[in-house]
């Protein structure tokens, strides 16, 4: 029977979701869904929101699923490499909060923290490491449950990229990276010969630029952002318009677009002088992707080889139904990857310690409860069987002892 899998990306634009079905050898994309969420600036009107706004997205992926997978996003996510003189995982459980409290700007006893083990170094072996505060992983947790969500896996969202990498057609030992352009925040993962090398959020995203435009026509943000996604285009220097208002627009777009640029270029840099690895391919993708000529832009402004993250195009998503949200699906599919390949995936959990899933205690005790019901059968043919035996011995001796008798 085939086992369903959601992963859940929970933006601060819309919710997205993907439905992956697995079966005993495969797997495969079954549909990805959106849904929007009405912007406003209440806490509790808010909560709320995402409530009904989760309810209706898991509907329309086909109801409660066998297991649910979303992620904490990289902007409440302390993360570190770290490198061991030891690979054994009973001394890294034994040692890591102790690492990770010499490095980490707070108390290690109000966090929850997990590792992955990345690779063997001369030195021993490097681990990435990542850390939230108990108090927003069990906020969290709260405002999935008031949407009856109770996730199997909260995974650190940036690195969760390496799940759909991993999925990509990879001719090359240079880098490959995903960068997930949001409403507003970016996520970006560069990951070599399968293991990460970055994984991180940079706070900027799509509602910069909305800013920028507002300001420019001094307009509502909401007219801004109707304005940026009905004729909005990041132009190059030989595309800038010559209408005086619509070279207005491009260049607040520009502006908008130009810090996140700035970042992300500074952490290819980064990553090429740590690894001797530049990026091979830069694959795009999110709801700020959508917006015209971005690639062709990052593509000169960053000097690598940038192309559109085409999820209709992997093998397993064929006769998916992506709708209009496939360029904005990608981080809800690397989430629910994480739980339906068997290939480098994130092993990444924020269910830890008191926010431990209550589903893998009941599978204990129903594995037990199992093990008890074989037992008690074995130990009932046992008791059945001996019964026979001594009725078979205690009948064979009562003849003997007639035969004896009459003797």
């Amino acid at each position: 029977m085939a086992r369903r899998i959601i992963g859940l990306d929970l933006g601060t634009y819309a919710l997205k979701g993907a439905l992956i079905e697995t079966g005993m050898r495969d797997f495969r994309l079954v549909r990805i869904a959106e849904r929007r969420l009405p912007q406003t600036s209440s806490e509790t009107a808010l909560g709320s929101v995402v409530s009904t706004a989760l309810q209706e997205l898991m509907s329309d992926l086909g109801g409660a699923p066998d297991v649910v997978v979303t992620g904490l996003t990289g902007e409440r996510v302390f993360s570190r490499k770290l490198t061991l003189p030891f690979s054994d995982r009973k001394k890294i459980d034994s040692v890591i909060g102790f690492e990770l409290e010499g490095v980490l700007p707070t108390d290690i006893e109000g966090l929850v923290y997990d590792y992955q083990v990345q690779a063997a170094t001369d030195d021993g072996v490097e681990i990435f490491a990542v850390s939230a505060e108990q108090s927003y992983v069990g906020a969290f947790l709260r405002m999935l449950s008031q949407a009856n969500i109770d996730p199997k896996v909260v995974d650190y969202e940036p690195y969760s990229y390496l799940n759909l990498i991993g999925q990509l057609p990879q001719e090359t030992d240079r880098a490959i990276a995903v960068l997930d352009i949001g409403h507003r925040k970016t996520d970006l993962c560069i990951v070599v010969n399968g293991e990460v090398v970055v994984a991180r959020t940079i706070s900027r995203g799509g509602h910069q630029i909305t800013r920028e435009i507002a300001k420019a026509f001094d307009v509502e943000e909401h007219e801004a952002e109707a304005l940026k996604h009905q004729r909005g285009f990041l132009a190059l220097d030989e595309q800038m318009p010559t209408d005086p208002n619509e070279k207005r627009l491009a260049e607040a777009i520009r502006r908008g677009i130009f810090p996140l640029v700035r970042d992300v270029h500074q952490t290819l840099a980064t990553s090429r002088a740590a690894t001797s690895k530049g990026v091979a391919t830069l694959h795009i993708c999110g709801g700020g992707a959508r917006l015209g000529g971005l690639v062709d832009y990052f593509e000169s402004a960053l000097g690598v080889t940038v192309e559109p993250l085409r999820i209709s195009a992997l093998p397993f998503a064929k006769g998916a139904d992506l709708a209009l949200v496939e360029d904005a699906g990608a981080k809800a599919l690397a989430l629910g990857l994480g739980s339906a390949s068997d290939k480098r995936c994130s092993f990444i959990n924020f269910r830890r310690g008191p926010f431990s899933y209550a589903g893998d205690f009941q599978f204990i005790r129903d594995r037990l409860r199992w093990v008890a019901i074989v037992a008690l059968i074995f130990v009932a043919l046992f008791s059945v069987k001996a019964l026979q035996k001594y009725l078979y011995l205690s009948s064979t001796a009562t003849a003997q002892k007639k035969n004896l008798e009459e003797l």
